[in-house]
């Protein structure tokens, strides 16, 4: 096997120019479905609100984010079925390779906001009614977010396992 050796400059070169692209899935991970309004995800069997259901302030869609998310509608079947995500769906959206921009496969998430992603997970050890997790596709963090903190603004996404 040959092994290329590069200058730090050319390797920083690279580096540079791979951080500024935005993300971009494999090219069979995501399937448009429902007229561009639903995002299948091929990996996991989810689909995904292609849009966003909200933004707000984080006490505010913690609680009316369960029911926002039951109504939503996008054609796909009669009943539709979606929910909030988990941290751990929410997490599977995260594109590793970016350094900078949205952590996210924009071309098929392209309305997503610059602000942390809620989500209604809660494990055992934060059991609490009032807790949720944020992530941030900016800058990859995960915070556990206790709601009576103040005002935080996130966005939501829907999301239900494909039939």
């Amino acid at each position: 096997m040959k092994h290329r050796f590069y200058s730090a400059g050319v390797v920083l070169a690279l580096a540079l120019t791979a951080s500024a692209a935005p993300a971009k899935a494999p090219p069979c991970r995501y399937e448009l479905r429902a007229n561009g309004a639903v995002v299948y995800d091929t990996q996991t069997h989810l689909e995904w609100q292609r849009g966003i259901e909200m933004t707000g302030p984080a006490s505010q869609m913690f609680a009316d984010g369960p029911a926002r998310c039951a109504a939503l509608n996008l054609g796909v079947t009669s009943v539709d079925k979606w929910r909030v995500p988990t941290l751990l769906e929410v997490l599977s959206l995260e594109d590793t390779s970016v350094v900078t921009g949205l952590h996210m496969d924009t071309a098929a998430f392209p309305a997503t906001p610059r602000l942390p992603a809620l989500t209604q997970s809660r494990g055992p050890r934060y059991s609490s009614a009032r807790t949720a997790f944020l992530f941030d596709f900016e800058t990859g963090v995960t915070e556990r977010f206790s709601i009576d903190a103040g005002p935080t603004t996130v966005f939501l996404r829907c999301v239900r396992q494909a039939s």
